[in-house]
């Protein structure tokens, strides 16, 4: 049988002819291997800290049934033999900061059975115990950060050096990201984002900051009412698609700072007399038949002019519809989860999705809300199921109840 296993940034496969493949990498700072599993559980909880601590850039791996000093590999004792649930449990009893993440592979080589406990590499170092745990006599230490220098672990009575652990702490709090990048993580956290009033901010509407670092600012400005043009009744609008709100709406704009140096701006757009606020969202048009079959629908892709059914929105959607002088257009609005422009809205105004209504500009225009397209699924492929539906009520608004 052949196991592929991710060793630093290549892939090593396993398999009955290079086993020894992998025993030739020497012990470092991701690699321990151990002749058994541990009969002092104080001990493999040290390891385990120790390894999740390293500095390595990739998963760490404690390898089962390797003799340490010549690299042999031996069938794995089946004493103090732990599965994974074993493992979860113990980890889950003693008192971890912050449980590591973990996982249990066993390989099977020429009736060899090799176990391979993976700790994965995560953004939360540094591990350490709330509270000393015990083994016949061995002690963890509480509130001591362990971790590997090569293939040597920090000895119980001592810890990590001084730099190691501020190293890790900077990891932990983004503090080694550019602050581009650390924005891209901080904008994740919207509970953590404290709303004020910025009155050095011209015409300010709202502002956050990031409590963790407050250097971190966003403030929503309000270009005003005043240079839009009323409609029928005497109302403002905004003049993009989902501007024709019920009240008065404003395009505005938005500026992220770290401190006094501009990351990002945009635009959003005040809806319905303040009751909504809305980051302006991607969109993108479809074609569809007038006629049927409703399922002709065609959604604009990432290529110029080319939908997803292959077909140049220029010169060959006249096809959709038997009368070439006419042709459904519509746009689709929408962010895509876990994007950018999905947690800044989150942030912003959480209901917007839900509760914020705006009515076609045009008898073409079938879409009247903004949508969150998941991120596991074609944004065209989204659009295109979600646009049958539409045109399937408007066919039939009152579909048979299935029984």
């Amino acid at each position: 049988m052949t196991v592929i296993v991710d060793f630093l940034s290549f892939i090593i496969t396993i398999s009955n002819m290079n086993i020894h493949d992998l025993v030739n990498y020497p012990e470092s700072d991701w690699l321990d291997f151990k002749w058994e599993w541990h009969d002092n559980t104080a001990n493999l909880i040290l390891d385990i800290l120790c390894l999740a601590n390293s500095d390595a850039d990739n998963d760490r791996y404690m390898v089962f049934g390797v003799n340490d000093k010549d690299r042999s590999v031996i069938a794995t004792p089946v004493t103090n033999r732990k599965t994974l649930d074993q493992l979860n449990d113990l980890l889950g009893k003693v008192n971890f900061n912050r449980i590591p993440t973990i996982n249990l592979e066993t390989l099977n080589v020429d009736g060899v059975e090799i176990d391979i406990l993976v700790i994965k590499k995560t953004k939360y170092r540094p591990y350490f115990l709330t509270k000393d745990y015990m083994f016949s006599k061995t002690v963890v230490r509480a509130g001591v950060v362990y971790t590997r220098n090569g293939s040597v672990n920090t000895p119980k009575d001592s810890c990590a050096n001084e730099n190691q652990v501020a190293d890790m702490w900077r990891e932990r709090f983004g503090l080694t990201l550019t602050p581009m990048d650390r924005l891209e993580i901080y904008i994740r956290d919207t509970k953590n984002w404290v709303r004020f009033s910025n009155p050095f901010v011209e015409d300010n509407v709202f502002s956050f900051y990031y409590a963790p670092f407050p250097e971190f600012t966003i403030d929503f400005k309000c270009i005003g009412f005043a240079d839009y043009a009323k409609n029928a009744k005497g109302i403002m609008h905004s003049d993009m698609v989902w501007g024709n709100t019920i009240g008065a709406s404003a395009d505005s704009v938005y500026v992220i700072k770290y401190l006094s140096t501009i990351l990002k701006d945009g635009h959003y757009t005040i809806m319905d007399n303040h009751r909504n606020y809305l980051i302006d969202p991607d969109s993108r048009f479809f074609w569809y038949s007038s006629h049927k079959p409703i399922t002709e629908v065609h959604v604009e892709t990432d290529r110029s002019f080319i939908t997803d059914t292959g077909i140049s929105s220029e010169c060959g959607l006249e096809r959709i519809n038997k009368d070439t002088t006419y042709c459904n257009r519509a746009t689709f609005c929408y962010h895509v989860e876990g994007s950018f422009k999905y947690y800044l809205q989150k942030l912003l105004d959480k209901t917007v999705y839900d509760s914020c209504v705006f009515f076609p500009k045009t008898n073409e225009e079938i879409t009247s809300k903004i949508y969150v397209v998941p991120k596991e699924l074609k944004t065209t492929e989204f659009i295109r199921s979600e646009v049958i539906r539409i045109l399937k009520l408007k066919t039939d608004p009152n579909p048979p109840v299935q029984s």
